[in-house]
């Protein structure tokens, strides 16, 4: 099909979207909404929506190196009537414009012992793919996390 190399929601993705529904809709919650949303390896697109639904006036840019997620990402946002800008980068590489202006990072990265090679694939074993210690692609991104 068209998205064959996307990633399709599980239960990490769910995880992740119960932690922020609770994090930005809680009845005391003191937090100020994020007015800029970064979301690497975007996949489907679901999370990035989420967030732009429960936090209607935060920017939301959703990255994904693979072609097919990020069409998929601009999708899923366009299906839920919700506004989510979606860029084809690897690990946010060509967005420093962003460094220091990010209020909320979200990173669900592939996390999957595997054979190193498996991580640079085209395939959808990339999105899974962590290389031999499971933390190849973690390890590759935390420098730059850090200066969103």
């Amino acid at each position: 099909s068209e998205f064959s190399s996307v990633y399709p929601p599980s239960e990490d993705t769910f995880l992740l979207l119960d932690c922020l529904e609770e994090h930005f809709t809680a009845r005391d919650n003191i937090n100020p909404p994020p007015l800029v949303s970064l979301e690497i390896g975007s996949g489907s697109g679901v999370i990035s929506t989420f967030v732009r639904n429960i936090c209607p006036q935060t920017f939301c840019l959703a990255v994904d190196i693979n072609k097919q997620a990020a069409q998929a990402s601009k999708e899923t946002a366009l299906l839920n009537k919700q506004e989510v800008d979606v860029v084809c980068s690897d690990l946010g590489l060509g967005l420093s414009g962003l460094f220091n202006k990010v209020d909320l990072l979200i990173f669900n990265p592939p996390y999957v012992p595997t054979e190193s090679e498996e991580v640079a694939s085209s395939g959808i074993e990339a999105s899974w793919a962590g290389g031999i210690d499971g933390r190849e692609v973690i390890d590759k991104f935390l420098p730059t996390a850090a200066k969103f």
